[in-house]
This record gives C-alpha cells, sequence and structure tokens, in this order.
C-alpha cells in the first residue's frame, strides 16, 4: 500500500497491509502499553513527553 506525503502529495513510502491476526497482535500490545502509562504520576509523564518533544525539536529538518 502506498502512502502518500501530505506535504508534497507523493507517494514516497510503501507498507505491507496487515492480516487480521497482525492487527490483533498490535492492538493487544498497544492496551498493555496504555495500562503501563497510566499506571505513572503526571510528572513521570510530564518528563517522556518533555523528552520527546525535544527529540522532535532536534530532528525538525528531517521530520518537515
Amino acid at each position: 500500500m502506498k502512502v502518500r506525503n501530505p506535504r508534497t502529495g507523493i507517494d514516497d513510502y510503501e507498507i505491507a497491509p496487515l492480516d487480521a491476526s497482525a492487527v490483533a497482535a498490535v492492538a493487544a500490545r498497544l492496551r498493555a502499553g496504555q495500562t503501563a502509562w497510566a499506571a505513572r504520576t503526571p510528572e513521570d509523564r510530564a518528563a517522556a513527553l518533555s523528552r520527546w518533544a525535544d527529540a522532535i525539536e532536534a530532528h525538525a529538518g528531517p521530520i518537515s
């Protein structure tokens, strides 16, 4: 499946579609991650989001 870059309009990536069992496995992994995330303190979640924002800013050139 081709993926179109909304900024350029060019199909610049391709992914293989997942079957139902693969989608179910990904969903289960994400649900487990949400439980772990919810168990963290607000301060810990804020620190993780701050690190994520710093990483995005550090790589802004390649992202945009």
